[in-house]
């Protein structure tokens, strides 16, 4: 019951609807057009040369208007991604467009957690140095993790990022109790 509760609750931003991409995107026009093309613009700059680079860059854009008016809707001011890819320059641009707003009612802030090898296999385009600059802080899941972010951030940034491990509370989620001569198993 709780996950069908949850499920109500969640709105995906993929795949788009063609009305609510055009909602999102004239509310944004009308709140303040100097900021739209301003994130536009980062959009650009944030993405590597290239048609399918730039195409990429945008979508990221399209996507962060979106994200922005249905945070903006929820009174929600901060953007965690938890994966790597276009999640993190969509909640970077996100929060950037929020805060270019004069008439913003507070600080917007985002986070991003980082697993690792899929990151570190094209560092250039994951662009870790503007992230890391924009967000208030990087998570990551190992200490290996950390020092690897750490060779492409500038060491005054340093500080941002945070090693949480991934694991398991087992004192919430303990083993039951075993059947006769059953093995325990973790998946």
């Amino acid at each position: 019951q709780a996950d069908r509760e949850e499920a109500r609750r969640t709105e995906a931003l993929l795949p788009p609807h063609p009305g609510r991409l055009l909602r999102s995107h004239l509310r944004a026009v009308a709140r303040t057009p100097r900021g739209y093309a301003s994130t536009l613009r980062r959009a650009l700059r944030l993405s590597r040369p290239g048609v399918r680079r730039r195409a990429l860059a945008l979508t990221w854009f399209v996507e962060a208007i979106v994200l922005w008016d249905s945070c903006a809707r929820r009174g929600l001011r901060h953007v965690h991604a938890h994966l790597d890819g276009s999640a993190p320059m969509v909640a970077l641009l996100s929060v950037e467009f929020a805060n270019a707003d004069p008439r913003r009612d507070g600080r917007w802030s985002w986070s991003q957690t980082v697993h690792g090898s899929k990151e570190f296999y094209d560092v250039h385009s994951e662009r870790f140095g503007a992230r890391a600059a924009s967000a208030n802080f990087i998570r990551c899941i190992s200490d290996y993790t950390r020092s690897q972010v750490m060779a492409f951030v500038p060491e005054e940034l340093w500080d941002k990022l945070v090693v949480a491990r991934c694991g398991v509370d087992l004192n919430e989620f303990g083993p039951g109790t075993p059947r006769s001569g059953a093995e325990l198993r973790i998946l």
